[in-house]
């Protein structure tokens, strides 16, 4: 016995179908203001966290002999961030 396999669907209705919209999975408005809020400030932890590592690389690379202005800055940007977070 064959068995015939089934015609699938076509191209376009396959696309069709997953490009659907997806009202079920919609958001409220507040989900999404707290998102974006968490977004913002976790964005901003991360430029501030590159700012220090700017700060402290440019010091090592301008004397890389002198550790203790390598460590006066670090303690410095350590300083400064723990006073932005409280």
């Amino acid at each position: 016995m064959v068995r015939r396999r089934r015609g699938r669907t076509s191209v376009s209705a396959s696309r069709t179908r997953r490009s659907a919209p997806r009202n079920s999975r919609k958001q409220h408005g507040t989900d999404v203001e707290s998102r974006v809020a968490v977004l913002s400030r976790e964005r901003d932890e991360a430029l501030e966290q590159q700012r220090a590592i700017e700060e402290v690389l440019k010091i090592i690379s301008a004397s890389p002999a002198e550790l203790e202005a390598v460590l006066g800055v670090v303690v410095g940007v350590q300083r400064t961030s723990a006073k932005q977070t409280t």
